[in-house]
């Protein structure tokens, strides 16, 4: 056991977060269930007013809307308020959405705390900017023919290409993959993409993006100086600390600009055995009774 606990390499606590990457620790999200998928209040039927084709939100695409008094919710809230701190009264807030390997879940927060910030009553932009992985637009708008590609390459009018999600009024411009398109970098980072958040920037208060990982990929180093915060996700007990910490230091324009960590897919009743006992993290499965994932 002793052999197990110092060969355990992965983050499970948010005293890591905090010691080795110097960031502050957001929440843990629990793995969401077959079952809590199925308790969620059920999408009210019909779309927004408005000229926009609807967004498909469905599953854990919807979970903190559909189960707003939850754990999971209010973790995306606690991210929120992180960045209403930090950036103040500044509009619009231009919030990245980064992770050091794929399928980690950021595509999953992003649709979430997005629909979440957009439920609440701000005007709310999702951008899918993963342009060789749109796993993001697949999920929830497969039948769009244009998007952030489009924009950036042909300069069509970003409006053109909305989505609009009618339970929120979240707006979301995707992105349709492209073969061969390896320039991926400099068009993430380019003045056109820079024009098109100024432009939005008139019609939102939130813009967030999905971005793509940050390890193998240049897109995010690229592009930061274009963001005014990130939200770093890393899968609980699977990402490896030191690739994170590294990747981190090798990043110092996404580091300085990082609201905090989100440890995702987390194992809730596990959490405790990593934690040190009277740590602040130790009680987190107490506060159980408030929430309700419906």
């Amino acid at each position: 056991g002793a052999m197990r606990e110092f060969r355990d390499r992965v983050f499970r606590t948010g005293r890591q977060v905090r010691d080795e990457l110097g960031l502050e620790f957001l929440g843990f999200l629990p793995a969401v269930s077959a079952s809590q998928l199925r308790s969620m209040h059920p999408a009210p039927t019909g779309t927004a007013p408005g000229p926009y084709p609807p967004v498909l939100s469905h599953g854990v695409m919807r979970y903190s809307v559909g189960s707003p008094l939850s754990g999971f919710a209010e973790v995306l809230r606690s991210a929120k308020v992180a960045a209403d701190i930090t950036l103040g009264s500044h509009r619009p807030k231009i919030i990245g959405l980064v992770s050091v390997l794929p399928n980690e879940g950021k595509s999953t927060i992003a649709k979430n705390i997005a629909s979440l910030v957009a439920h609440l009553g701000a005007r709310t932009l999702l951008i899918d900017a993963d342009l060789r992985n749109p796993g993001l637009s697949r999920a929830t708008a497969p039948d769009a023919k244009r998007g952030l590609v489009e924009v950036l390459m042909d300069s069509v009018p970003y409006r053109d290409l909305l989505l609009r999600e009618g339970e929120t009024g979240l707006d979301l411009l995707p992105t349709v993959g492209r073969r061969n398109l390896s320039h991926t970098g400099e068009l993430i980072s380019s003045a056109a993409m820079q024009a098109l958040l100024q432009e939005a920037g008139q019609d939102y208060d939130y813009i967030f993006v999905d971005l793509p990982p940050v390890g193998p990929i240049v897109d995010v180093r690229a592009a930061a100086k274009l963001f005014d915060a990130f939200v770093f996700v890393v899968e609980w007990g699977r990402t490896a600390r030191h690739v994170v910490s590294s990747t981190l230091e090798h990043e110092q324009s996404v580091y300085e600009k990082t609201l905090g960590v989100i440890l995702n897919k987390a194992n809730l009743a596990g959490v405790r055995l990593y934690e040190d006992y009277g740590s602040r993290d130790y009680y987190y499965g107490k506060y159980k009774k408030y929430y309700r994932d419906r």
